[in-house]
C-alpha cells in the first residue's frame, strides 16, 4: 500500500514547526492562537500553555505591555514594527507584522523573536575595535599622515595638524609643496614615489622647515594597499630627532606609551625570546597568574598538536625580521577551550631581531559566530540547491551576485556563468527593454513582486519562459541593496496555451469555412429549381 502524503494542514504546520524563528499568530485582542516548536522552547511553555495569553503577560510577567511595545505600535500603524531587547542572557528583535481583511481592517498578527545575539556582540567588538584604533592613531604623538604619488595630503592626526598650525581643512587636498621648501619637498616626494613603485616600506631621515624652525625628522613611509593589493597611498609616521635630548625624551615617551598599552588593553601581550621564553607578560587568562608565567615556555598553554604553529610563526619572525601570526585554541582549566589569535612582531637592535611581541587577542566569540554563520550557509545552500526553483540575488543594478545550481537546468548556464550577467541579459531581444524597464520600475519603488512572466533565450538558443517573484533587499536605514528571489520554469504550460490558441483558431477557420460551403449549396440548389420550373414551361 501507498504511505499517505501528509494533507495541507499537516505540510503547514511541518513548515511552521521547522522555522529557526519563534513565531506566534495572534487574534485581534493580542492573544496567542497558535506557536510554533521554536517559540515552546524559547519561552519554556508547550503551546497549549501559550494559546489564549499575550506575549507580555508571557515574555515579561506584565498584565500590560511594556514602553516600547512593537504590538501597541503595529495597531497604530497596521505596519511592521520591531524592538530589540535583552531576553534572559539573550539578544532578541522582535517584529510584530499585522494580518488584515480585504477592506484593511487588523484582524491578528504575526509574532517573530528572532536571536540576534551573535551578530549583536560582533558588532560591538567591532564598533570596539575601531574605537580603539582610531583614539590610537588620534592621541599619537608621532605626525602620522596619509599621501597620494604625487605628494598630496590626504589625512593627518591631531600631532601633524599642529606640526603645520593650520585647521586640518586647510591643509588636506594640499601638496607638501606648499608648506616645504622646494628642495625638501622634492626629497620628500622622491621617498613617497620609491614606496609606491618597489610596494615596501621606507625610512628616511631628513631636514625639513616647518614655521621657519629647523629640524631633523625621521619619516617611516608604509605603503597602504587595496582589496587587490594595489598601493594607493602612502602612510607616513614621522618623529622630530633633532636633539639627542628629544631622542631620549621619545625614547621614555615610548616606553610610557608601552606601559599604558599593555596595562589598559584587553589584549594580552608578551615579550619572548627565539625558544619561546617569556620575558615579559602584561596579563593572564585565569587561572594563571603574570608572575608565574614570567620564565616558562609560551608551549606550556596550549596543547602539543599545535606546538608547530607556535615553532614556525616564531622561527619565521626572527629569521625573516617580519611580522607573523596564527591561532591557537588552548584548554583553559574551569574555562574550557578558547581561541586566540596573536600577532608576532620582531623586536630588533642593531637590525638584528632579538625578542619578540606578541599580542594575542581573545576571539573566541568571533570564531563561535563564524562557525554558525558557515552552519546557516550550509543549510541555506543544501536547501537552495535541492530545490526545483532558481533561486537567486542581485544588486541594485541587476547584477546577479549569487544563484544556485538549478539555473543550468533551466537556462543552461554554469553558477560561475550567470555572476557575470544581468538578470535581462536572457531576456528575448524583442522584450528585453520593456520588461528591463518593468523591472527597474520595480526597484526603484522597493516593492516585492509576484509571478513576472519573461520570455528567455537558453544558452542553446532555445525559448525558456520563466515566472519570476521577488522581494526588496535593504539595510538598517531603508537603503536598497538588490532583490532576492526564485523562478519557476513555465514553458510547458505557455506552450501548452499557444497550443490550445492555436487549435481554437484553426476550429474557427474550419467553422467559418463550412459555414460558406453550406450556404453555396443551398444557392446551387435554389438555383437549379429555377431552371428546372423554367424547362417545364416550355
Amino acid at each position: 500500500m501507498k504511505k499517505n502524503k501528509p494533507d495541507h494542514d499537516d505540510r503547514w504546520q511541518i513548515t511552521f514547526d521547522a522555522i529557526n524563528d519563534a513565531i506566534c499568530l495572534m487574534d485581534i485582542k493580542n492573544r496567542f492562537l497558535k506557536c510554533n516548536k521554536t517559540m515552546s522552547k524559547l519561552l519554556g511553555k508547550p503551546n497549549n500553555e501559550l494559546v489564549g495569553k499575550t506575549c507580555w503577560k508571557i515574555v515579561h510577567g506584565t498584565s500590560k505591555p511594556i514602553k516600547g511595545c512593537p504590538i501597541v505600535r503595529m495597531r497604530k500603524t497596521l505596519k511592521r514594527e520591531t524592538l530589540v531587547l535583552k531576553l534572559k542572557d539573550r539578544w532578541v528583535k522582535v517584529a510584530v507584522d499585522p494580518i488584515l481583511n480585504e477592506n484593511k481592517k487588523l484582524v491578528g498578527a504575526v509574532h517573530i523573536i528572532s536571536d540576534i545575539t551573535e551578530m549583536k556582540n560582533a558588532g560591538e567588538a567591532l564598533k570596539e575595535s575601531e574605537e580603539r584604533y582610531r583614539a590610537l592613531i588620534e592621541n599619537a604623538s608621532d605626525f602620522i599622515y596619509m599621501v597620494d604619488n604625487k605628494g598630496r595630503i590626504l589625512s593627518l592626526n591631531k600631532s601633524a595638524v599642529k606640526l603645520f598650525g593650520k585647521e586640518p581643512r586647510k591643509v588636506v587636498g594640499k601638496s607638501i609643496f606648499d608648506f616645504f621648501p622646494e628642495e625638501i619637498a622634492a626629497h620628500f616626494l622622491e621617498a613617497i614615489k620609491t614606496v609606491f613603485n618597489t610596494g615596501k616600506g621606507r625610512i628616511s631621515e631628513t631636514k625639513m622647515i616647518v614655521k621657519a624652525k629647523r629640524m631633523w625628522i625621521s619619516a617611516n613611509l608604509s605603503p597602504v594597499r587595496n582589496r587587490k593589493g594595489d598601493v594607493v597611498a602612502v602612510m607616513g609616521i614621522t618623529r622630530d630627532i633633532t636633539e639627542k635630548k628629544k631622542s631620549e625624551q621619545a625614547l621614555k615617551e615610548s616606553e610610557e606609551k608601552w606601559s599604558s598599552l599593555t596595562e589598559n588593553t584587553d589584549d594580552i601581550i608578551m615579550v619572548v625570546n627565539s625558544k619561546g621564553v617569556v620575558q615579559y607578560i602584561n596579563k593572564t587568562t585565569l587561572p594563571y597568574h603574570p608572575k608565574e608565567s614570567i620564565g616558562k615556555r609560551i608551549y606550556d598553554y596550549v596543547p602539543k598538536g599545535q606546538h608547530n604553529i607556535l615553532r614556525k610563526s616564531l622561527g619565521n619572525v626572527f629569521k625573516t625580521g617580519k611580522p607573523d601570526s596564527y591561532e591557537v585554541s588552548p584548554n583553559i582549566p574551569k574555562i574550557g577551550t578558547l581561541y586566540f589569535y596573536t600577532k608576532v612582531v620582531p623586536v630588533k637592535h642593531s637590525k638584528k631581531v632579538v625578542n619578540a611581541i606578541l599580542i594575542s587577542t581573545n576571539i573566541t566569540e568571533q570564531k563561535k559566530s563564524e562557525q554558525a554563520l558557515k552552519e546557516n550557509e550550509r543549510r541555506f545552500q543544501d536547501v537552495a540547491n535541492n530545490t526545483l526553483e532558481w533561486i537567486w540575488e542581485v544588486d541594485t543594478e541587476g547584477k546577479y551576485t549569487y544563484t544556485n545550481t538549478m539555473i543550468e537546468e533551466i537556462l543552461g548556464y554554469k553558477p560561475e556563468e550567470i555572476l557575470k550577467k544581468h538578470f535581462y541579459d536572457f531576456f528575448h531581444p524583442k522584450e528585453r527593454e520593456m520588461l528591463k524597464k518593468a523591472a527597474f520600475e520595480a526597484f526603484a519603488r522597493k516593492e516585492p513582486f509576484r509571478s513576472f512572466v519573461n520570455r528567455n533565450v537558453h544558452k542553446n538558443g532555445n525559448i525558456v519562459w520563466l515566472s519570476t517573484s521577488g522581494i526588496p533587499v535593504l539595510d538598517d536605514k531603508g537603503k536598497l541593496m538588490g532583490y532576492r528571489g526564485a523562478d519557476i520554469d513555465i514553458t510547458k504550460q505557455k506552450e501548452a496555451e499557444q497550443t490550445l490558441k492555436k487549435r481554437a483558431e484553426e476550429l474557427e477557420r474550419f467553422t467559418k469555412l463550412a459555414v460558406g460551403r453550406e450556404l453555396k449549396m443551398v444557392e446551387l440548389k435554389y438555383r437549379i429549381k429555377e431552371l428546372e420550373s423554367k424547362l417545364k414551361k416550355r
